[in-house]
């Protein structure tokens, strides 16, 4: 995992990974975990004015929403 970020308002967890890991998101302390995008994810942050929007970047540096 290259990044790692919890939303307080939901509880869940997400995590990045490099090299087409992907992002991943678990809605259960870590159980189980749900794939969400296949590029390599660089850095990952929830918004704390809006937890609905989580902001990805990946390895070239571009922001995805």
């Amino acid at each position: 995992m290259q990044a790692l970020t919890f939303d307080s308002a939901s509880g869940t967890i997400y995590a990045g990974a490099v090299n087409g890991g992907g992002l991943w998101k678990s809605a259960d302390q870590g159980t189980s975990w749900t794939k969400l995008l296949s590029d390599s994810v660089f850095a990952v942050a929830v918004d704390p004015a809006n937890s609905l929007h989580l902001l990805v970047s990946d390895f070239g540096q571009f922001l995805l929403q």
